[in-house]
């Protein structure tokens, strides 16, 4: 196995990266005879903690083309993987391709060897859920109080942790918007930092929190959550 490896994120997902823009890093990446390891969706093999995960992060010199590096890092973090400080990530939802490709020439990938790019999404769940930045995190807990759908937990040791990621609530990213440490990143999210931008300033964040009592939220947040059980219940037994 050579050295040098570019895993490609395809984000099958989610629209935030343009068609156009994923198709001219694709295809340069087919004919560029680098070592290429495409996936449909990075948050999808991280909610099913894959092993592939870990077997790429022991890579050396692996470039990452996906999107925010924050985000990418507790991806495989979730995904009991943990990148190593020289990996480079690239960031399709803010670099323009050009220099997505430029900084691929730059760095000179292995030559002559395995190329996979089959990005074609694997089934219809939709990998919306948060992973957690433990570099921010204070475990303070109020996002497994806020949440009414059983994603979150706190250990006996008082670490807040995702465990079920496939009961969050598709395109709500309600827990993320009550963090005070901004800690919370859901990749799909169109909003900074909840989609992994480096927050910009300190302090509690903004929500609906600041002018309404948070048990109130909370109270409001069952009943929600009591439609959307008999929901999962009824699309279970369909």
């Amino acid at each position: 196995m050579g050295k040098g490896l570019i895993l490609y994120c395809d984000c099958a997902y989610s629209s935030l990266v343009t068609d156009t823009a994923k198709m001219q890093i694709k295809e340069y990446l087919s004919g560029s005879g680098w070592r290429v390891e495409g996936v449909p969706d990075l948050c999808k093999l991280a909610a099913k903690q894959d092993k592939r995960l870990k077997q790429w992060a022991g890579e050396e010199d692996l470039v990452i083309v996906a999107c925010y590096p924050r985000t990418v890092k507790w991806l495989f973090r979730y995904g009991k993987a943990a990148l190593s400080e020289g990996v480079q990530v690239l960031n399709m939802r803010e670099q323009r391709p050009e220099d997505i490709l430029a900084s691929l020439v730059a760095r000179k990938p292995c030559e002559g060897s395995h190329q996979s790019l089959n990005v074609e999404p694997d089934g219809d769940w939709v990998p919306w859920f948060p992973v957690i930045d433990y570099d921010r995190c204070s475990h303070c807990g109020q996002c497994a109080s806020f949440c009414v759908f059983g994603v979150y937990r706190v250990t006996p040791d008082e670490r807040v942790e995702v465990v079920e990621p496939a009961n969050c609530k598709n395109n709500c990213p309600a827990c993320a918007r009550m963090c005070p440490s901004k800690a919370i990143i859901f990749s799909k999210s169109s909003e900074e930092p909840i989609n992994g931008a480096e927050p910009q300033t300190e302090g509690k964040a903004t929500s609906d929190s600041e002018s309404v009592d948070i048990d109130v939220l909370i109270e409001k947040r069952r009943a929600r959550a009591e439609a959307f059980r008999k929901a999962r219940e009824g699309n279970k037994h369909q």
